[in-house]
């Protein structure tokens, strides 16, 4: 990460910083940055829905998903999760913005007459956990949602296996 500013900085001094093509270039280096420390870090993801007598975690890190209906961790199912599909969930994550997640606003209300299942969202990315407001499982906030979309797909192929 301390290599960043440097490179940063060569590339606004060597080409120029006032053209439309040098900004988009930047940009692209600045993401591809981005992702290779996506995939270098520790990187995971907990899903959980709950309502009174119903609790479910999904657990996904590069190398399982891991699925539980016990508060505790007990008697979870952990399945292995494809290098395509994690490739898939780097690509998602570059387009997050974690250090705002906790402020996303929700769409629905319904979790509070407990009309649906109440969810919730927190990533750790280089050892900072981010977490998201709890939202009405099946109707995310939009900037999250192509994420929860993935790892409730990961976890219903992984169950029909």
């Amino acid at each position: 990460m301390t290599y960043l500013f440097p490179i940063i900085m060569y590339l606004i001094t060597a080409i120029g910083y006032n053209s439309v093509s040098n900004d988009i270039l930047i940009n692209n280096v600045i993401n591809n940055i981005h992702t290779e420390n996506l995939q270098k870090e520790n990187l995971s993801m907990t899903y959980t829905t709950q309502t009174r007598g119903f609790y479910e975690e999904i657990r996904l890190s590069k190398s399982s998903l891991k699925i539980s209906n016990e508060r505790n961790g007990k008697d979870s199912v952990i399945h292995k999760v494809s290098e395509k599909d994690w490739q898939e969930i780097q690509h998602i994550m570059t387009t997050l913005d974690l250090e705002n997640i906790s402020l996303l606003k929700v769409p629905t209300e319904n979790r509070y007459a407990d009309r649906v299942l109440i969810a919730g969202l927190a990533i750790t990315s280089h050892e900072k956990n981010f977490i998201t407001p709890e939202f009405d499982h099946g109707n995310p906030p939009k900037e999250i949602r192509k994420l929860v979309d993935k790892i409730l797909s990961l976890k219903k192929v992984a169950l029909k296996q």
